[in-house]
């Protein structure tokens, strides 16, 4: 399979996962003639979708968390989110149910390579996002050594830690343009109004909550809302800082396509120190894929290959196969070739 823009749906590719939005399938694996749907996707923001063709029917794009795991844990989201907005009591035992499936799916399928470029809908966004948040927080606390309470506390502050936006509106959070310093001002408040819903209740520790408060300070201490800095912030904020601006620019939004993950990447290392821990950089950098198997990308002879699989070792030197001929390139061979553009499809 291989990731496609919208407009380069030819009549030979089949839909190769499933899309859902609100928690309905909208379209199942093995849907064809998807030019038919095109339009219909546009307007619900999708502008990539996931296909197989001829070129790319034995190429496996597996995620490292079951499809089934990230719908409930979408599902429960958008459950806990409502529940908050509307003064109810949410359901503790089933978010840390619903972590610790996150979790296990995690530890059952060690060694697969991160597939980052989940599709969402323009209105699943908060509860997709939420979903990768988590996963990429999990998989780093995993990888810092975090025994597996801490990881359960970390992916639970990760998994809610935009609550707060329930309270944001809607024509702000998904204004097409940008904001004006005042709309801005009052996203920024998301990160308080989250903590101040939360507080009080006793199943979530504080450990948790410092995540839903934090997860917008920087290192350097010119974050919000209350300025910490370095290691004066708990480890758990610091690690889901990374993975909420990592899954945000990877993601495409009203107001602008998505980043390439080679281009994300090469941000978070440009802030480490700044906005980052870079400790927690180095960590991450260290088990990032930045060409994930399935994306298109351009050659700098000109040439436009699909992503076949990973050299362990060399992230940047990928296995290729060429969209014209079907020739297999292995980059760690041809030395002379390299990756110039990964934003092709």
């Amino acid at each position: 399979m291989r990731l496609v823009h919208l407009d380069n749906v030819k009549q030979d590719m089949k839909l190769a996962k499933p899309i859902s939005d609100s928690g309905r399938y909208l379209l199942r694996e093995g849907q064809n003639n998807l030019q038919r749907f095109r339009k219909r996707l546009k307007k619900l923001g999708i502008k990539y979708i996931y296909v197989e063709d001829e070129i790319s029917k034995d190429i496996e794009v597996d995620d490292v968390i079951r499809e089934s795991t990230r719908e409930e844990a979408r599902q429960f989201t958008r459950e806990f989110i409502d529940d908050i907005s509307n003064d109810k009591t949410p359901d503790f035992n089933k978010a840390k149910k619903q972590v610790e499936t996150i979790i296990d799916d995690i530890i059952d399928r060690q060694g697969v390579v991160i597939n980052l470029y989940d599709i969402k809908t323009a209105d699943d966004y908060t509860y997709a996002h939420s979903v990768n948040v988590a996963v990429i927080s999990i998989l780093l606390g995993k990888k810092v050594g975090l025994n597996y309470r801490d990881i359960k506390k970390l992916g639970l502050g990760a998994l809610v830690h935009d609550v707060g936006k329930a309270n944001i509106p809607n024509d702000i959070l998904k204004k097409p343009g940008k904001l004006s310093e005042e709309e801005y001002k009052i996203i920024q408040e998301h990160a308080r109004l989250g903590y101040d819903k939360l507080k009080d209740f006793k199943e979530i520790k504080a450990t948790s909550l410092s995540v839903v408060l934090s997860h917008h300070e920087n290192f350097q201490g010119n974050g919000y809302p209350r300025g910490v800095k370095g290691e004066e912030l708990h480890i758990f904020p610091r690690i889901v800082a990374i993975a909420d601006v990592f899954d945000a620019l990877t993601s495409d939004r009203v107001y602008r396509e998505r980043w390439s993950i080679s281009e994300a990447a090469d941000l978070i290392v440009s802030r480490s120190g700044q906005k980052f821990d870079p400790e927690l950089v180095k960590y991450f950098m260290r088990y990032i894929t930045l060409y994930p198997s399935g994306i298109t990308v351009r050659l700098n002879d000109g040439r436009e290959a699909v992503v076949v699989d990973q050299n362990e070792g060399y992230p940047r030197r990928p296995i290729v196969r060429l969209l014209d001929t079907g020739e297999e390139i292995d980059l760690t061979d041809e030395l002379n070739l390299v990756i110039a553009e990964d934003k092709v499809s």
